[in-house]
């Protein structure tokens, strides 16, 4: 254990990734709805060239299409004004459309678009620390006692319980 002093040896989740993932969902990020697309090009083509075209606004983190429209979700500083600033632009011979889409969850997504949305959106991310718990109990039993405990608040999609393992 000794090359990964951080690493929760039962869920393989590394502390120090954990932290670096959870301050990269606080970063600012936008949703938009990009129109105007050749939509009798076939969905892969549309889509690389969509997100070649919007890579400069931040990191892509979701991307779907839905009643001739390209929702796309960008994590970064500026993303939206950037997003914005690519309105009217020219994207293999059409000029798009974008426009600011605020999340709605509606029954046509597929349950991974839905779980997907909702782990980007920061209005569905919570996070707590539990303290003062018993360290002689194994991972596992923790595991199972926190959900009992916690399971009525919502879903709970990640534990990590930091341990020190002295060899």
């Amino acid at each position: 254990m000794d090359d990964e002093p951080c690493c929760n040896p039962v869920t393989g989740w590394n502390y120090e990734e954990v932290m670096k993932a959870y301050e990269e969902s606080k970063r600012p990020r936008v949703r938009i709805c990009v129109e105007g697309f050749d939509t009798s090009l076939p969905e892969d083509d549309s889509k690389k060239a969509l997100i070649n075209h919007f890579n400069s606004c931040g990191k892509i983190i979701i991307f779907y299409f839905e009643d001739r429209c390209a929702f796309m979700v960008i994590r970064g500083e500026d993303a939206e004004e950037k997003a914005l600033a690519l309105n009217g632009s020219d994207v293999g011979g059409w000029n798009v459309s974008v426009k600011v889409s605020p999340v709605v969850y509606k029954k046509s997504l597929t349950p991974q678009q839905r779980d997907a949305m909702q782990c980007n959106d920061p209005r569905f991310m919570h996070y707590i620390t539990v303290t003062g718990y018993d360290t002689s109990v194994s991972d596992d039993d923790l595991k199972i006692t926190l959900r009992k405990h916690f399971g009525s608040c919502g879903e709970i999609i990640h534990m990590y319980i930091p341990r020190t393992y002295d060899g």
